[in-house]
């Protein structure tokens, strides 16, 4: 089965060398599903050609507002304009129900799944382990990021294509590991130099490069020094660097 991936934005939380902030698309012929879906996510999808009612899922990684944040303008739009008939069905780490409903909540937007009109909305927190999503298996892991956001890294395995997703990581040594025997590692990289320990640097992933057997890892999530693209030793060693509306098939 053909597994299309197209990334929707690829930038840290600052909009980067103009980049949207993180969301990546993995549609088959069965649907749709998001991994994370950063503020501006929507418009993204709009941009590049991906129409909200295909959505069926949406795995939010951990709780910082550019990895879900972009949940409010979705959740609107599918309401109230599309008159969603379709399931949606959103995963998220302990807190993400919370943090949703208090910031719809803000925006004036008063969700009562009881309600028939948002009946199509099913919201579920995972734990560190296994789930699965239809016919989609989903096994989550923790990874090396902010006290307090519950994050997680993804590794899902769509029919005979797995997927792994870094989520937001500095380095530790249990990472290849995660990433082994996947078909396409997306992998977070937001620093061209080391510095924050949250997050993934260029000179670490050159480092640890021998460490990764996978097939194609694509880099994300960059910062101001990373949307610059000059970064010739990540290229030699095999990396791909994303652009927001890149497309592969796997």
């Amino acid at each position: 089965m053909s597994l299309q991936v197209t990334f929707i934005g690829t930038a840290n939380a600052f909009n980067a060398g103009g980049r949207r902030q993180s969301c990546v698309a993995l549609r088959t012929k069965t649907g749709t599903g998001l991994l994370d879906c950063g503020m501006n996510s929507a418009e993204g999808l709009a941009t590049f050609g991906i129409k909200r009612p295909e959505i069926s899922t949406i795995v939010i990684t951990h709780l910082h507002g550019d990895h879900w944040g972009g949940l409010v303008t979705l959740l609107q739009a599918m309401r109230w304009e599309d008159y969603r008939p379709r399931p949606l069905r959103i995963y998220g780490p302990p807190g993400l129900i919370d943090c949703l409903f208090r910031l719809l909540d803000l925006f004036c937007i008063h969700v009562n799944l009881e309600d028939p009109g948002w009946s199509w909305l099913e919201l579920r927190e995972y734990q560190t382990g296994r789930f699965e999503v239809g016919s989609t298996v989903c096994e989550t892991f923790k990874t090396k990021h902010s006290t307090g956001t519950n994050a997680h890294g993804l590794r899902l395995k769509i029919a005979d294509r797995v997927v792994v997703y870094s989520g937001d990581t500095g380095w530790f040594d249990k990472l290849p590991h995660q990433a082994r025997g996947s078909d396409l590692f997306i992998c977070e990289c937001t620093q061209a130099r080391v510095g924050l320990d949250t997050h993934l640097s260029a000179p670490e992933l050159i480092e640890h490069h021998s460490k990764f057997s996978c097939g194609r890892i694509v880099l994300t999530h960059f910062d101001s020094t990373m949307s610059r693209r000059d970064h010739p030793d990540l290229i030699r060693l095999g990396y791909e660097l994303a652009d927001d509306g890149l497309t592969i098939e796997i």
